[in-house]
């Protein structure tokens, strides 16, 4: 890739979703609804410098929200009354669970993707 379309993509994906000082552990497209696309999102999962977890979600209204969670193996805990946790699987998908069931499986999205390019 030529030096001009990488830091075209790296400076497309900071304004998507910012980050500071973080490696980024992955990004997933999550279509939370089958019919409705206006609902689906990425999910990032990061490391900042000081270790901790973040998990940001951007959602096709361009509207995000972040949390903390714990790294446990492959699994990032959020630490709610449900038992939510999100699971990087083999097959590089992002599962979503909480106590009782895997809820879904999110699929990989590349460093540019934005939600409306989760279909």
């Amino acid at each position: 890739m030529k030096l001009a379309k990488q830091l075209s993509v790296l400076a497309m994906a900071s304004a998507i979703c910012p980050i500071a000082s973080a490696d980024v552990v992955g990004r997933w497209c999550y279509t939370m609804i089958s019919t409705m696309p206006n609902y689906d999102a990425i999910i990032q999962i990061e490391e900042n410098a000081s270790g901790e977890h973040l998990l940001t979600m951007l959602h096709g209204d361009g509207s995000q929200n972040q949390d903390r969670v714990v790294r446990d193996g492959n699994r990032y805990r959020t630490g709610n009354e449900f038992g939510e946790y999100y699971q990087v699987n083999a097959n590089g998908t992002l599962g979503m669970h909480d106590n009782d069931v895997l809820i879904q499986n999110a699929r990989r999205a590349d460093v540019g993707d934005r939600p409306g390019d989760c279909r």
